[in-house]
């Protein structure tokens, strides 16, 4: 740990270094770390002399990485969860890789909470990392997941419930306060692993302006991305199935399928997984893969009281 010195730069005075002391700055990671504003205020330095202070630090304390130290960082970050439904697991080849979007799409009612449910439980009983839950549609209920986890004893049950937080969001304003927070938190060293965001339409819904809504949904996206590729987390968002007809009101044949929150939001998952139940069962599909979507490109599987499996 280096501390700071008046040898490192001549506007490093004893009388600013003890300012920047009481401040509780004292050693060049701090200071690089430091908001500029703030230690402009705190020493009565000018910005620029702020800035050329820093870039000097970057330019004695930081080196280049090679583009195998760059490849090392990213395998060593890593990683690979699977879901816990076998036969999707086997699809996805072994699970959810981490630094990607999955969306999970379907018509009303075709299972998307209960996926998100299903891997909710089979992660928390098993990571080390906390999972935040984003709920728009107040379909999350504590005890259909403790009805899931019944094979667990009490203190799995509590130790597993515990690594969950749930927020509820009503606004397009709340949503994105809460994303800002999940950033802070994972910036400072919280272990989030994986974000669930239940559903993304409903915030979408609230307003018919399209500008705002793309505003919206570009932010969302940045947040993501940031949150996915920097903090190697995978976020799981659920999307709407619509039916739209082409004219022929009498034929429901014609009726088309569209995924909602636009053109726009589209393209933005690494991953789309649509579903499609019947009676007992729900076809998973992948429509959209990391790497080349498989010959096969469907699993089917079973819903219970335990979620699917």
């Amino acid at each position: 740990m280096e501390y700071l010195s008046s040898s490192l730069h001549d506007n490093l005075s004893c009388n600013i270094l003890k300012l920047l002391n009481e401040a509780e700055i004292s050693t060049v990671i701090q200071f690089l770390n430091s908001e500029s504003k703030k230690i402009e205020k705190v020493t009565g330095l000018t910005l620029r002399e702020v800035l050329d202070i820093r870039k000097k630090l970057l330019k004695l304390y930081s080196k280049p990485i090679s583009a195998y130290d760059c490849y090392q960082n990213i395998i060593s970050n890593f990683a690979l969860i699977p879901t816990g439904i076998e036969r999707l697991d086997i699809l996805l080849e072994g699970g959810l890789f981490t630094g990607n979007i999955y969306e999970i799409c379907g018509l009303p009612a075709s299972g998307k909470t209960l996926f998100c449910l299903t891997v909710l439980k089979n992660i928390a009983t098993k990571a080390n990392s906390d999972i935040v839950y984003l709920d728009t549609k107040y379909d999350f209920l504590g005890t259909k997941l403790k009805q899931m986890l019944t094979n667990l004893n009490r203190e799995e049950i509590i130790s597993s419930m515990n690594r969950i937080q749930v927020l509820r969001v009503t606004t397009k304003s709340e949503f994105l306060k809460y994303l800002l927070f999940i950033k802070h938190s994972v910036d400072n060293g919280k272990p989030i692993k994986l974000v669930i965001i239940d559903s993304l339409p409903p915030l979408c819904f609230i307003s018919s302006d399209q500008t705002e809504n793309n505003a919206f949904l570009c932010y969302t996206a940045n947040i993501l991305h940031y949150l996915a590729k920097e903090h190697n987390m995978v976020i799981i968002v659920t999307n709407l199935i619509t039916l739209w007809n082409e004219g022929d009101f009498k034929n429901i044949d014609v009726m088309k399928e569209r995924i909602s929150c636009g053109t726009y939001w589209f393209g933005m998952p690494n991953v789309r997984i649509c579903l499609k139940k019947d009676k007992y069962n729900c076809r998973m599909t992948l429509t959209k893969a990391i790497k080349v979507i498989p010959e096969v490109n469907f699993c089917d599987v079973k819903f219970t009281d335990e979620g699917f499996v």
